[in-house]
């Protein structure tokens, strides 16, 4: 069970979660919305995303975590690679499932929220362009929960280039972590690029 946990980045995803519930809850509360089954909806279709994103990303690490991260749950063995598929494959159909409750609107931004994830973990993050993935997918984040609770996009879009700067920071916060292991794996993130008192 806790290595389960661990598969899905606890934090970001915590905090991702918890996210969307306030912004959700502001915007209905505004809207003179009640907080019921589309505000429910929405917080579990985010958290299933979160779910799909953070497995998907240890299982296309799982390689490179042999040699740099050996106590994570695939390389130490503590969960298999079925199980990691099976809860990536639970966490993408709980996003789907709700997402298609809401709507096609809400549908269709969580998942290219997803596959904007998707991107980021098999093909950007060890490129220059490892930020794009961010910078869409949390770009996508306040129009889909808006869709979600059934406010308005027009209510949220200036909210949407001011999540750039925190989508960017968030990114090199998160591979800072990993500098030195990225580094000696031949990583060329930006936060490599830039180097490590830059990216800070």
């Amino acid at each position: 069970m806790l290595a389960a946990l661990r598969l899905i980045h606890p934090a970001p995803t915590a905090a991702v979660v918890a996210l969307t519930a306030a912004l959700g809850a502001i915007l209905a509360t505004q809207a003179g919305l009640p907080l019921g089954e589309r505000w429910a909806l929405i917080v579990a279709s985010v958290a299933g995303s979160q779910i799909f994103t953070g497995a998907s990303n240890d299982l296309a690490d799982r390689g490179r975590d042999f040699a740099a991260r050996p106590e994570k749950p695939l390389p130490s063995g503590d969960l298999s690679i079925n199980a990691a598929a099976w809860i990536a494959a639970g966490g993408l159909a709980l996003q789907l499932v709700a997402s298609w409750r809401l709507g096609t609107l809400p549908l269709a931004l969580g998942a290219l929220a997803s596959i904007s994830a998707l991107a980021y973990n098999f093909a950007l993050s060890r490129t220059p362009f490892s930020p794009v993935p961010y910078l869409v997918s949390f770009g996508l984040l306040p129009a889909w929960i808006a869709a979600g609770v059934g406010v308005p996009l027009e209510r949220v879009l200036p909210a949407i280039p001011l999540v750039a700067p925190f989508a960017v920071a968030a990114h090199l916060a998160n591979t800072l972590r990993d500098f030195p292991a990225d580094a000696a794996a031949g990583s060329r993130s930006l936060a490599q690029l830039l180097g490590a008192e830059r990216s800070r």
